[in-house]
């Protein structure tokens, strides 16, 4: 029984090690506050809001902004 916990331990922690390599070697995004409810708008008129927008990865991050 021993035998089996240590074999399991070690397996998972060689999964984990491998895995989490991917995870950290990307760009990964940020989004602070990314909800926003504008609540009700009358029609016409125009808002803005501003999204601050972070790279917490190890790779550089590229956003593409396509007009509507």
């Amino acid at each position: 029984m021993l035998r089996f916990v240590k074999n399991t331990g070690m397996f998972i922690a060689i999964i984990v090690l491998f895995t989490s390599g991917n995870v950290y070697c990307s760009p990964r995004v940020k989004v602070d506050n990314p909800i926003f409810d504008a609540g009700e708008v009358p029609q016409g008129k125009e808002i803005t809001h501003e999204f601050t927008i972070g790279n917490i990865g190890d790779e550089t991050l590229s956003i593409t902004v396509n007009p509507c």
